[in-house]
């Protein structure tokens, strides 16, 4: 797939530059030709690249958690804006795009290139389609969202003396985005386009895990407990000063704010029901969702069912040939309830069990070759949950 690739000068010379240049250089330096000439003499694929190009670096400054987790750090200062306004101008953004890319006469490129068209295209496709849904609305959930934002120091490196006044700038910046997510769960609660309540109600305890007595106590503060030596003597105990102050002030307080009107308002208007058809237009949103989530587009929501029921009962065919592979007397309930109970199946400690996950991985290693022609060259590790999100994740989960 090529749709990741740059074209590095592209976009360069479509930019004004002399506007920029150093003082005396225009007086030498031939004209630039006119901008709509410029564009005209480029290829097909060369302005469907300049395209990718600039759509992917709108979307780096809209959302800034993106940026960071592609490993971008020139946002690493700031959160997105997911105030409204913002969002209604992002998706007049997206409307201009996927306009910019039907101008661009797909016939005439490449067979590879027409691919990349089509993904591209469906991206957008996609952005639009689900737009009168209100997805942001649905942004909180029990294995993340606002409420677990301390994670993200997980995927930062803090090696320079500039990632950790980036860190400080976040904090800072926390309360205003907070903010803006109270109001999306407000409309959220008014509109009754909530989650259901019955992974909600795990909501409050994660707030709480943020709303610590001394700073020092915030999983906020963890990075400023192991900053390099590189970094001078006078800058550490000035961060841990700001630290200190940005969360006291800012951090806490927003929290607080999150938790009253969480418990108040958004709670309280959750749904008794799972399933997204209960929520205005559910039904037609859960027909956009199967088309975005798999390749069963032509299937409706109750043949997938069925063919989940399906699938259930050969798995659990499956299952109950081991329980009588292994010699057990009993039912496979009772059999599962064996292997959940039984400490011959545990490890004492946590710290055991931890230690076990990374020998295996030590013993994966060298076959992965035998599985895979290529790997990748940034090796995985293994790692503890972080204790915000821990006690209602997932037995296992993969962030990049």
């Amino acid at each position: 797939m090529k749709l990741q690739r740059r074209l590095p000068h592209l976009l360069a010379a479509l930019t004004p530059l002399l506007a920029a240049a150093p003082h005396g250089f225009a007086a030498t330096a031939p004209a630039m030709p006119p901008a709509a000439s410029v564009t005209a003499s480029l290829t097909g694929v060369e302005r469907m690249y300049a395209l990718f190009d600039s759509a992917w670096q709108r979307d780096l400054r809209e959302n800034p958690l993106l940026a960071t987790y592609a490993g971008d750090d020139r946002y690493n200062d700031r959160w997105p804006d997911v105030s409204v306004a913002a969002l209604e101008a992002s998706h007049r953004a997206d409307l201009e795009t996927l306009a910019a890319l039907r101008a661009i006469d797909r016939g005439a490129l490449p067979a590879d290139e027409q691919l990349n068209y089509d993904l591209f295209a469906r991206e957008y496709e996609q952005r639009l389609r689900v737009w009168p849904f209100k997805p942001w609305l649905y942004s909180i959930n029990h294995q993340g969202g606002i409420q677990t934002l301390s994670e993200l120091a997980e995927q930062l490196p803090f090696q320079s003396l500039r990632d950790y006044e980036d860190w400080i700038a976040r904090l800072r910046a926390l309360g205003p985005y907070v903010d803006q997510n109270i109001t999306l769960l407000e409309i959220a609660a008014r509109e009754k386009r909530t989650q259901p309540r019955v992974i909600m109600q795990r909501i409050p305890a994660q707030i709480a895990a943020q709303i610590v007595a001394k700073p020092e106590d915030s999983p906020f503060f963890e990075p400023l407990r192991r900053m390099p030596d590189s970094i001078p003597a006078a800058d550490r105990e000035r961060l841990t000063a700001a630290a200190r102050d940005a969360i006291g002030t800012g951090v806490v307080p927003a929290y607080r704010r999150l938790q009253r009107v969480f418990d108040d308002v958004y709670l309280p208007a959750t749904r008794t029901s799972v399933g997204i058809s209960d929520t205005p237009g559910g039904a037609d949103f859960y027909r956009e969702r199967i088309a975005y989530h798999t390749t069963l587009g032509t299937l409706s929501a109750d043949e997938i069912h069925a063919l989940g029921l399906a699938e259930v009962a050969r798995i659990r065919g499956e299952m109950q040939a081991i329980v009588a592979q292994v010699g057990f007397k009993g039912s496979l309930a009772e059999f599962m309830n064996w292997l959940r109970t039984d400490p011959q199946f545990f490890y004492k400690t946590p710290q055991e069990l931890f230690d076990a996950y990374q020998i295996v991985a030590k013993r994966i290693d060298p076959n992965l070759t035998r599985l895979f022609g290529k790997l990748p060259r940034t090796p995985y590790g293994v790692r503890a949950i972080p204790a915000t999100s821990a006690p209602n994740t997932t037995t296992a989960y993969y962030p990049p």
